[in-house]
């Protein structure tokens, strides 16, 4: 009997398709490099959109987990350190503050595919990061809705804005 209750729940339940977006289902992770956004985010940045949106593509929906590092769970500065560690091996800080003290600045203005978006939420300390991803869309971990693709000209996001830094040089 309870080989049959396991055959039918596997039937059920084992073919039923992943859902691996949160809301922005139209964005693409790895855009193509001649879809600029409003800002200069189609210059070369020296990484490869197309790789680094595969390792994005599969973290996306990961739930929130304080301090997490892996699948399983993640913060934001969590998904900034496997996604690099994916790419590439760079090994980043798992600390928001530390990121953000630790990278070259980058202007607005100058934002490409890869480069970290910080934000304040209390009005002094860094305390979010992203992974901007072109057209004003940034990757990060939300604590209620885990990995998910938001615009940073929202609101929220651009009122709360406080830098960017870049990776790679």
């Amino acid at each position: 009997m309870r080989f049959f209750i396991f055959i039918l729940l596997s039937l059920l339940f084992a073919c039923q398709p992943a859902v691996r977006f949160a809301g922005e289902e139209n964005v693409d992770v790895a855009p193509d490099e001649n879809n600029a956004g409003s800002v200069a985010d189609n210059s070369s940045s020296g990484v490869d959109r197309g790789r680094m949106g595969k390792i994005i593509a599969g973290y996306l929906r990961t739930p929130y987990k304080n301090g997490g590092t892996g699948k399983l769970g993640l913060d934001c500065s969590g998904l900034v350190y496997v996604v690099y560690r994916d790419y590439n091996g760079t090994r980043l800080p798992i600390n928001t503050e530390k990121l953000y003290r630790n990278l070259k600045k980058v202007d607005y203005s100058k934002i490409r595919y890869g480069d970290l978006v910080f934000f304040t939420f209390d009005g002094t300390l860094v305390s979010h990061v992203g992974i901007y991803v072109g057209n004003d869309k940034f990757v990060h971990a939300s604590k209620s809705k885990g990995v998910i693709i938001s615009d940073i000209t929202e609101d929220y996001y651009r009122l709360n804005y406080k830098g960017t830094r870049r990776v790679f040089q």
